[in-house]
Formats: structure tokens, C-alpha cells, sequence
């Protein structure tokens, strides 16, 4: 199945959360809209963006709070490691090792 139909799905069933818009998932295009896609056509699903500059550019940004004005949450993915107290930290695709509540 699709993402975006999938997505379409889920909204329609009473998701209202897009995670990450427009990072790691297909994009919006003109015959595949995406998870986006279907996200910006129902009003009540709120779209989270990383807002960083680097994850989405900043064009795509102002063009979704355009879009959806009062549906954008603006969000980090930065992780819980650095000023942990935890030793080791077990993410994706490495481990982080922090000391006396510093990373390395």
C-alpha cells in the first residue's frame, strides 16, 4: 500500500498527527501526494515539522504554515543523550556514550 493512501487511511479513521513531515517519507508530487498530501487535506490533523533548515528546506516550511495555518507544530529531533546521566544510550544506528553528563 501506498504511504500516502495508508496515511489517507489513518486520518480518515482519526489519526490527526503527521510526525516529521516531509522527512523520510515520500514527497508531495502532483500524482502521488504522500503522507503530506493527505495530511494537508484534512483539517483536523496537526503537521509536526523539523525546523532546523536542514531536515526540510526553509521554502518547503513557509510553504506548509501557508498552507495549513495553525496545523504546524514545529519540532526538534534532537535525542535525550546530551546532560544525561544515563552511561550508555542505544539509538537507531549507534550508541552514544555519555560521561559525567557530557557527550564524548
Amino acid at each position: 500500500m501506498r504511504a500516502g493512501v495508508a496515511a489517507a487511511e489513518a486520518f480518515d479513521r482519526g489519526a490527526s498527527l503527521l510526525t516529521h513531515a516531509f522527512n523520510a517519507m515520500p514527497g508531495l508530487e502532483h500524482r502521488a501526494p504522500g503522507p503530506a498530501g493527505a495530511a494537508l487535506n484534512r483539517d483536523h490533523v496537526v503537521l509536526e515539522v523539523i525546523a532546523d533548515g536542514s531536515h526540510v528546506h526553509p521554502t518547503v516550511i513557509r510553504t506548509l504554515c501557508a498552507t495549513a495555518p495553525g496545523r504546524v507544530a514545529l519540532v526538534t529531533d534532537a535525542m535525550s543523550a546530551p546532560g544525561s546521566a544515563t552511561a550508555g544510550i542505544n539509538s537507531v544506528d549507534s550508541t552514544l556514550m555519555c560521561v559525567q553528563g557530557s557527550p564524548p
